[in-house]
C-alpha cells in the first residue's frame, strides 16, 4: 500500500508540473495575443479619420501598403469604409 501512495504521489507532481507548463505557455499565447491587438487597435486609430481629405490619405496608405500585403501572401481585392459622425 506504502509503494502505491508513494507511486500516486509521482504521478500527482508529475501531472503538476506539466500543468504549470501549459499554465505558462497559455499566458504566454495571451499575451502574444494582447500585442497583436494592441499591434492592430493602433494601425485602426491611424487610419480613422475626420474628413474626407485624411480619408484619402488613409486610401493611399492602404493602397502604397498593397505590396506589404502581397509578400505576406494575401490579395488586396477591396476595401470597406464606413463614415459617421
Amino acid at each position: 500500500m506504502a509503494k502505491f501512495i508513494k507511486n500516486l504521489k509521482s504521478k500527482v507532481k508529475q501531472y503538476k508540473s506539466k500543468a504549470e507548463e501549459i499554465r505558462a505557455a497559455i499566458e504566454e499565447g495571451a499575451e502574444t495575443i494582447r500585442e497583436i491587438r494592441s499591434d492592430v487597435e493602433s494601425t485602426v486609430d491611424d487610419l480613422k479619420t475626420d474628413s474626407e481629405e485624411k480619408m484619402m490619405e488613409g486610401l493611399e496608405k492602404i493602397q502604397d501598403a498593397e505590396r506589404v500585403f502581397k509578400e505576406a501572401g494575401y490579395r488586396l481585392q477591396a476595401v470597406r469604409l464606413e463614415m459617421g459622425f
